[in-house]
């Protein structure tokens, strides 16, 4: 172990001398860093009592690890034959903390070879007491203009305190956790403490105060300072003890702030999570800023108490003159008439006008031209009046951009009632200006929608009216024709034309509901144009021939290959066609064309019907509009083809236009698509179910399930007319039944059942050994993609749409017979 060496051993008693008399803590340190020796006087500054404490050890070791940087860069400067300096903390050997301003020097010898270092340190721990006070003063006065500033500006009460307990804490580098909690009604309420645990500040919020409330509520009660050094111990912490401990609260120590004349208005706490008993420099650093809170509860609760009287509002004014300037509001005061005299900084920051430009009446330059002369007029009106000034008119920002603010001016009143000046704020309302322009035009299209909506309800009711009428006319004439076989078929006939209408109508409608529910999956598969033309036109053309157009067809010789849904895109064809045929007068003409255009493939319907007005065209593809109705010339419908059309288009990635020269000009839509290469093309049909075999066939067993009665029945009365054995149920419990003990070739069972639905019972069928040879078919007016596939994964073979067609329906008797014959 090294050991320390006296003075003597070291130097010459000449330096010794000198050594000896330097008021600095002196040492002598080797050329590994070492310490060496140290005089009497920096013995006495250190706190040692026996040289050998130090004697030996390494000098840096003696300084905290954050001050190590420093030591030995000073040393390494020595070594390159430098004197060195540095300020940094050392603990004298007690655990006192002193700050040192060190100066290193090398120490050569006769030789001029380096043989050690001096290092004198001089006690600077008062200067640096001094700065810490100057830089705390400086932090302190900051945090009281921000929060001052706060308060005027109209922050919250927690924003505002919070500004104070940050600096206070950012002061004791974290160590102290500041809460100020605001007195109500005998009460502690939260104010501000944004490091205390949350829970521990709501668990607190609301306490009573009282001669034993921890140490906060202690303090409001007797209105003195209260310490806690321990609150494991202390007797005022026995109902909040494990509430404080829990959350790692060892001390608290709390002081009342008063308002002016005394009164308790809130507590500011400082806890460590140590026991701790305050110093004097922090009790007068709190000091500080439970003053300024005071100021600001004490303010606050004027406002809250809005007083009236001249006194008040005179304290007000005076109290908080000096910090309108730093508000972030526009603040401006003018003279007892009107003008303006005084500077306003808030005013030339938002407008960019120099005081010169804003003096007088000149801030009317600011304003917008057209708010002017209304504003100046209100002005000289509440000035003449000695009322309050309230407005809002558009300034010129400094940004170059005109924004509202919302004007409040008051008078300031002396002591015999007159005018000593005005004061008043503008405050930036232009979010909420355009917020506004904003509720106003939604209204205005919620209102349009309804609109459209309420007409769209009306034209359903007239359109399912339509088909409804001659079908229950027809169910008469049959009544009454007796056998005529002539009448039966024509009514017949017209009966099919009018429930195909129906349905179309149905269908249309349940497009648009799972397109806006994003529940249409497009089933896509290379196809060539020509053959969807083909199944558009031959799905149009009795209402082509019915209204006796002639159609016009103008087909690219080349091959058109589209990524497509042929059902998709051929129900667009087909609601273009019907649109066309719709809006033209009989005997009119009406043109498809397609041909292509670089790397898309261009559909057009032209017409020559009764065109579209101008105002008509941006909205013609809007859902519920039907262009010519206010005109008593619509054709019928529900004004959702055209938005089909749309929505349907974009799916594929192509987009479609309407274009008219007028009224009773005709008009074209175009439909572009992206074309792609050909390859093997399949051929689209608009059947996605069971395709029709042309087939009968008889002697069947079947169950068919539906809790519409009528429909059931009449559905089992048409089966047993083609000679089939049918069974009817009208629950899910029946249905079971029925097909576990008929064991059915087919049944149709409906999805909305009571008691078990239609998957269930499918399900349950399933689960049955036996019931393999049973078709189940899914009859349902739920016709999505995802119905289909909920219907298969229940186990049902098929799914029809109702109302579904008889071709569809004997299709798959046939193929339940043939598979029965199978096996």
């Amino acid at each position: 172990m090294k050991t320390a060496v006296t003075a003597s051993s070291a130097v010459p008693l000449t330096a010794e001398l000198l050594f000896e008399s330097s008021p600095d803590c002196a040492k002598l340190v080797d050329l590994q860093g070492n310490l060496l020796t140290m005089n009497r006087n920096g013995q006495c500054l250190m706190e040692v009592d026996d040289l050998s404490q130090v004697g030996g050890r390494s000098w840096v070791s003696l300084y905290p690890s954050e001050e190590a940087p420093s030591v030995l860069a000073a040393l390494e400067q020595a070594r390159q034959g430098q004197a060195a300096q540095f300020v940094a903390m050392c603990p004298t050997v007690k655990g006192v903390p002193k700050f040192w301003d060190v100066r290193v020097s090398p120490i050569h010898g006769a030789d001029g070879q380096l043989q050690g270092f001096l290092a004198v340190s001089r006690d600077v721990t008062e200067l640096q007491e001094l700065v810490r006070a100057r830089e705390l003063a400086v932090l302190l006065a900051d945090a009281q203009k921000v929060a001052m500033e706060q308060a005027v500006s109209g922050a919250s009460l927690e924003q505002v305190l919070g500004t104070l307990v940050r600096a206070a804490e950012a002061h004791s580098r974290e160590v102290i956790l500041v809460s100020i909690l605001i007195v109500q009604d005998g009460h502690l309420r939260h104010g501000a403490a944004p490091s205390l645990p949350q829970a521990y500040s709501a668990a607190i919020d609301g306490m009573a105060t009282g001669p034993n409330a921890g140490s906060c509520g202690t303090a409001a009660h007797f209105n003195q300072e209260v310490v806690v050094s321990d609150i494991g111990t202390d007797p005022l912490w026995q109902d909040y003890r494990e509430l404080a401990l829990s959350h790692g609260l060892r001390s608290c120590w709390s002081q009342p702030i008063r308002s002016p004349d005394g009164a308790v208005l809130g507590t500011l706490a400082c806890y460590r999570r140590e026991v701790h008993v305050p110093t004097l420099a922090e009790k007068e650093t709190m000091a500080l800023l439970v003053h300024t809170a005071a100021l600001i509860l004490d303010h606050r609760r004027e406002i809250h108490a809005r007083q009236a009287t001249q006194d008040a509002l005179l304290r007000n004014e005076q109290r908080f003159r000096s910090f309108v300037n730093a508000t972030s509001q526009i603040t401006w005061t003018t003279d007892a008439q009107g003008n303006v005299i005084e500077d306003s900084p808030s005013w030339r920051a938002f407008t960019g006008q120099t005081y010169e430009e804003w003096i007088q009446t000149g801030w009317l330059q600011a304003l917008h031209p057209d708010d002017r002369q209304a504003t100046f007029v209100t002005w000289q009106a509440s000035v003449a009046a000695r009322g309050e000034f309230e407005t809002e008119y558009r300034v010129l920002h400094a940004d170059g951009d005109y924004r509202w603010t919302a004007v409040r001016g008051v008078p300031v009143l002396t002591q015999d009632g007159s005018v000593r000046e005005w004061v008043g704020t503008n405050t930036d309302i232009t979010e909420r200006k355009r917020a506004e322009d904003d509720l106003r035009r939604l209204a205005a299209r919620l209102s349009d929608e309804d609109h459209r909506k309420t007409e769209f309800l009306a034209t359903l009711a007239h359109e399912l009216r339509n088909p409804l009428a001659p079908l229950r006319n027809g169910l008469e004439v049959l009544r009454l024709a007796g056998n005529n076989p002539e009448t039966a078929a024509k009514v017949r006939d017209m009966m099919q034309r009018q429930l195909n209408h129906m349905v179309h109508l149905v269908d249309d409608l349940l497009d648009v509901a799972r397109i806006n529910s994003g529940k249409v999956e497009l089933r896509k598969e290379k196809v060539d144009l020509r053959a969807i033309v083909t199944n558009a036109v031959e799905s149009t053309l009795a209402v082509m021939e019915a209204a006796h157009h002639e159609l016009d067809l103008s087909v690219a010789d080349e091959s058109l290959v589209v990524d497509a849904d042929p059902v998709r895109l051929v129900q667009v064809l087909g609601n273009l066609l019907t649109n066309a045929a719709k809006y033209t007068p009989e005997q009119g003409r009406i043109k498809l064309s397609v041909d292509r255009e670089g790397q898309h493939a261009v559909i057009a319907v032209r017409d020559n019907g009764i065109g579209i007005p101008p105002q008509a065209l941006p909205i013609v593809f809007d859902m519920f509009t039907q262009v010519g109705a206010g005109a008593g010339r619509s054709q019928g419908g529900l004004g959702i083809g055209l938005s089909l059309v749309r929505r349907l288009v974009e799916m594929h990635g192509g987009t479609v236009t309407a274009a008219s020269p007028g009224e009773g000009e005709g008009s074209t839509f175009t439909v572009r698509l992206p074309v792609v290469q050909p390859q093997q093309v399949e051929t689209p049909t608009t059947q996605n179910h069971v395709a029709p075999t042309g087939k009968t066939i008889s002697g069947l067993n079947i169950v068919v399930a539906d809790d519409n009665v009528d429909a059931a029945e009449s559905f089992a009365t048409l089966l047993e007319l083609g000679r089939h054995d049918v069974f009817v149920a009208h629950d899910g419990h029946d249905a079971l039944r029925l097909v576990l003990e008929r064991r059915p070739d087919v049944a149709f069972l409906d999805i909305g059942m009571p008691g078990l639905n239609g998957y269930e019972v499918a399900r349950l069928v399933r689960q049955t050994s036996g019931t393999d040879q049973t078709v189940l078919v899914a009859l349902t007016g739920w016709g999505a993609d995802d119905d289909e596939e909920q219907a298969r994964e229940a186990g049902f073979d098929h799914h029809l749409t109702k109302p579904a067609c008889i071709e569809a329906i004997n299709a798959l008797l046939v193929a339940a017979h043939f598979a029965r014959a199978s096996t």
